[in-house]
């Protein structure tokens, strides 16, 4: 059985659309032009395994690891500018949020802090200890950051939850939920966000979530106006496709078959979608990025490994 294809979800910015790649582990960052597919850049990392999204705000890129860096890149040219340690970055408009990991007594987890900097300046705009809770997921919305807050021990099977949501720009708590018992290896969460007009999250819901009601390897849900993008990917029982759905009334606008899907983003009139085909007689795969017409689902261009191949050629 080959590996899956270490690929993170692309991210687009200033007419680039940059993604996260390798074999083994995804240690090389690419930059192609959005609107014909060619590389602009692409650098390498041996000693990095990039893992999350890809942040992009104010002309430079965050790329995290699995050794809790961060990675400063310009987006322009790819350039490295500086690497933060012990810490993990998300980009929320003009802030930058950052999870950062100290060391307290031995043989105990190590406590995080919650914080934000200026993106232009850098300069420090709040600061939040999170002790003894620590981030299990975060996702921004809009001027928000959610948070998922978790306590306790997988080993032990006794894990607590918390659902906390703090604006950006100024660390305000605009929600606390109650803590919960969490049993993470029991349930699949729902990743169609409760924001979707009903029609489209009725719609998701049936092509998406597998036989119980449960979700098993989704995209993120995309908006551009009142169509909804998201996809699935390949399983025992369903073929990955990514679909347009219209919010309003829950119609499939298209769908465009994705083999090997991984992740999909938005840009513009653009839906760009990372994906892995599977290699004949080998462990791994090829990786690719695919651009659709977002009212269409027409594909427009398709890059492998940095070589571009206009639609219809």
């Amino acid at each position: 059985m080959a590996a899956p294809p270490k690929m993170l979800a692309p991210v687009v910015t200033d007419n680039s659309v940059i993604v996260a790649y390798g074999d083994l582990e995804a240690n090389r960052i690419a930059s192609f032009d959005v609107g014909n597919g060619r590389p602009r850049w692409t650098m390498d990392f041996p000693q990095a395994r990039f893992i999350g999204a890809l942040w992009t705000c104010q002309g430079l890129m965050y790329a995290n690891t699995r050794a809790d860096e961060a990675y400063v890149l310009r987006v322009q040219n790819g350039a490295s500018k500086t690497r933060l340690k012990d810490t993990y970055v998300w980009a929320c408009n003009s802030r930058l949020i950052l999870v950062t990991s100290w060391s307290q007594k031995a043989h105990q987890p190590p406590a995080e802090t919650l914080s934000a900097l200026d993106a232009q300046t850098l300069r420090s705009v709040w600061r939040k200890a999170l002790a003894p809770w620590r981030v299990h997921e975060m996702q921004v919305e809009g001027d928000k950051v959610a948070l998922v807050l978790i306590r306790g021990w997988w080993e032990i099977g006794h894990v607590m939850r918390q659902r906390v949501t703090v604006r950006a720009a100024d660390g305000y708590e605009v929600l606390r939920g109650k803590p919960e018992e969490w049993l993470p290896n029991r349930t699949i969460g729902d990743p169609i966000p409760k924001t979707l007009p009903q029609p489209a999250r009725t719609r998701l819901t049936r092509l998406l979530a597998r036989q119980g009601g449960v979700f098993i390897g989704c995209t993120r849900v995309l908006r551009l106006r009142d169509l909804f993008f998201a996809g699935n990917r390949e399983d025992s029982t369903a073929p990955s496709k990514v679909y347009a759905i219209r919010g309003s009334t829950g119609q499939i606008v298209w769908q465009q078959p994705a083999p090997g899907l991984l992740d999909i983003a938005l840009g513009d009139t653009r839906v760009f979608v990372a994906y892995g085909l599977q290699q004949k007689h080998a462990m791994r795969r090829n990786k690719s990025l695919m651009a659709l017409d977002a009212e269409t689902g027409r594909v427009l261009w398709t890059t492998e490994l940095g070589r571009s191949t206009p639609a219809g050629r």
